[in-house]
This record gives C-alpha cells, sequence and structure tokens, in this order.
C-alpha cells in the first residue's frame, strides 16, 4: 500500500509561555494525531504529512492573541 501525501489541517494555537505555537492535525483520519509543522510523516502511523499555508484571517488573529499574552504578562509583573 502507498502512502500519499496529504496537507496537515491547521486547527489553532497553543499559548506556553508567552508564545504562541500553531496547532497541526495528521491528514490520516484513523490517527489524527498532533503533529509538528517541519515534520515529514506522522509519528504514530507513519502518514507523509505536507503543510499548507494558514487559513486567511489567521495572521491578524495570531497578532491579537499575541499581543492579549504579552498585555497578561505585564499586568500578572
Amino acid at each position: 500500500m502507498k502512502i500519499i501525501k496529504r496537507k496537515a489541517e491547521f486547527t489553532g494555537y497553543t499559548v506556553l509561555g508567552g508564545s504562541a505555537q500553531e496547532e497541526w492535525r495528521c491528514p490520516n483520519i484513523k490517527c489524527g494525531i498532533h503533529v509538528e509543522k517541519g515534520w515529514t510523516c506522522c509519528p504514530v502511523c507513519g502518514q507523509k504529512v505536507k503543510f499548507k499555508e494558514r487559513p486567511e484571517g489567521e495572521a491578524d488573529r495570531m497578532i491579537k492573541i499575541d499581543a492579549a499574552v504579552k498585555k497578561q504578562i505585564v499586568d500578572k509583573g
């Protein structure tokens, strides 16, 4: 069985320690595990993975999330 490269699905962002990271999901329907951008295949099912551009508007959303995180850090400090 030949595994064809498919595009990972963008699911959102994870904010850890003041920095936001992109979240991507394995394109294999039976797997669906979180994969890091830059990986060539899924570590669980072996599905070859390609990464596409984030959906439109996500760049603006990322800027808003980053600003909100920085504000929280300043308010706590």
